[in-house]
């Protein structure tokens, strides 16, 4: 045993301990399960998703909602990828066009 136990020991034997009042484990329960109980946000987000997921009534607007804005997504990216697509082909010919028509003037040049 070193010093600090030895301290330890002699402060406890030195202290005086109540005796515990009957009934104190009940008000502890009591007034702990009277609080209201919080959920961590992981917990309620996994309890949510579980529910929506295996029940399909229950929130079938979410899931409606979340399909059309899936759906439109998807649309706009597919159209703005062709758009892209289409403009750069455009400007490929019109780059075509102009070196031959530089092509055509500088013969005349020449």
């Amino acid at each position: 045993m070193n010093d600090e136990d030895k301290k330890l020991w002699e402060l406890l034997r030195a202290g005086r301990f109540d005796d515990v009042p009957s009934g104190l484990a009940e008000k502890i329960i009591r007034s702990a399960t009277a609080l209201p109980q919080e959920q961590s946000l992981r917990l309620k987000w996994r309890c949510f998703l579980e529910r929506a997921l295996s029940d399909w009534q229950y929130g079938l607007s979410y899931k409606m909602a979340s399909f059309a804005l899936c759906a439109m997504l998807g649309l706009g990216i597919g159209v703005y990828q062709q758009s892209e697509k289409y403009i750069a082909d455009e400007y490929a010919a019109l780059d075509i066009v102009a070196v031959a028509f530089v092509e055509n003037e500088l013969m005349e040049i020449l």
